[in-house]
């Protein structure tokens, strides 16, 4: 079977980079988060858990013809990427004939500050490493709550690279391979647009899109509500968030930002330049 044989590494701004093939860097990838790849259109998607994952894995299914399959599979978009597509692409990538080491990557990533209260609530409201947390706290996470900062002291135990997803770093090792790549911020850009500008569905594939995220988009979102007093040291339970959200403000402080960027210094290594 031909293959597009891995290049020597060419150095970019004297750090040698290997401009490797597109299977190869896909068996790199850490599990769990494995990138989204189209052969025939040659695009792939680099996506992180609570960095606008969803959204972003709708469009791409939207411009590859295959969110009418996921559509029908499952409402829930990640339970067709899960449970049927990640498969499909590790077949069609070892029956390709040509794998390409140019496959245009797009890389959806958040300011990591606010991915970490994007996680934090998600830790509240799911079954989220509660007997690691337990262990850390003494008590259940579901009766006694967290508070951000609590939540954080938590997360620095953890190895940052293989805990759950939700509160992993976004960086992985597979992306510096990816050579030919476009980073967007979702906090900082409009994502749909960006993603749309880069390429567009079909109309009766953008139908669905719509319909789909039309559906998932007001549960899956958080309603914030202003006035809903906390702070990085309010200890918060999971059925005081079902209804409303403080936002990020009210955790953000100096003591707080210093933290995430100890967590997560390899994603501000990484992304600075797009935050």
């Amino acid at each position: 079977m031909p293959r597009v044989l891995v290049h020597q590494p060419d150095t970019i701004c004297e750090k040698a980079i290997n401009n490797k093939e597109t299977r190869v860097i896909m068996n790199e990838w850490p599990i769990g988060v494995k990138p989204l790849v189209d052969f025939d259109k040659n695009i792939g998607l680099i996506w992180s858990a609570k960095s606008a994952c969803s959204l972003s894995v709708l469009w791409f299914f939207a411009v590859t013809g295959h969110i009418q399959k996921a559509w029908a599979h499952d409402q829930w978009p990640h339970a067709y990427r899960g449970e049927v597509f990640n498969e499909l692409q590790f077949i069609e990538a070892q029956n390709s004939l040509l794998v390409s080491s140019d496959t245009r990557w797009v890389r959806v990533m958040r300011d990591p500050f606010k991915r970490a209260v994007s996680s934090y609530r998600h830790f509240l409201l799911h079954d989220l490493e509660r007997e690691q947390a337990t262990d850390f706290l003494g008590t259940p996470v579901d009766e006694r709550g967290v508070s951000f900062e609590e939540f954080l002291s938590y997360v620095e135990t953890r190895d940052i690279n293989k805990c759950d997803i939700h509160i992993r770093q976004q960086w992985s090792e597979g992306e510096e391979s990816c050579t030919n790549t476009k980073t967007i911020n979702a906090d900082a850009e409009n994502l749909e647009s960006v993603l749309f500008s880069f390429m567009r569905p079909d109309e009766k594939s953008l139908s669905i899109f719509s319909q789909c995220k039309d559906w998932m988009f007001p549960f899956h979102n958080a309603r914030i509500e202003e006035n809903f007093s906390v702070s990085s040291k309010t200890i918060i339970k999971k059925d005081c968030i079902l209804e409303k959200w403080p936002g990020f403000s009210a955790f953000d402080n100096a003591r707080t930002r210093e933290n995430v960027r100890k967590i997560y210094h390899q994603d501000y290594e990484r992304f600075e330049r797009f935050i």
